[in-house]
């Protein structure tokens, strides 16, 4: 036997020594999904199987509005009513109707807010009164 036969050998076995246990749970893996070895299945499966799961670590909270079906993303409320508590901090409202930080699940009422005429005359208002300037919502 040549240097260059006996070193892929060595290899080889080096490698098969590594694998060996990673192979065996994909089998495993394999024979729970009914998916045959060297399919598009069999090679997804062994891609994915490998990782922890995505997304956040542990049981997702509910968000804090009363009413929402969604998982909450950020300080305890789902994008959309994040957004809206963003919007109400800015505006100085938040504490009026009780949003604050992570609070609990299903606790905080949803306050409907004017729209469109009705709202760019309430903030003209609160800025002719000297409450918020026009301009994202900073006190003057």
């Amino acid at each position: 036997m040549d240097l260059t036969a006996s070193i892929r050998a060595i290899v080889h076995d080096e490698i098969q020594r590594t694998l060996a246990p990673h192979l065996s749970a994909l089998q495993q893996l394999q024979g729970l999904i009914g998916a045959k070895p060297g399919t598009r299945a069999a090679t997804t499966l062994a891609v994915v199987s490998g990782g922890a799961a995505r997304g956040r670590r542990g049981e997702s909270k509910a968000c804090a509005v009363i009413g929402c079906p969604n998982d909450s993303k950020s300080k305890g409320y789902c994008a959309a009513h994040y957004q809206k508590y963003r919007m109400l901090q800015k505006r100085g409202q938040a504490s009026q109707f009780g949003w604050s930080d992570s609070p609990a699940p299903h606790s905080v009422e949803n306050p409907t807010l004017p729209r469109g005429r009705a709202a760019a005359k309430v903030v003209a208002n609160e800025a002719a009164s000297g409450k918020v300037s026009r301009r994202r919502g900073k006190k003057s």
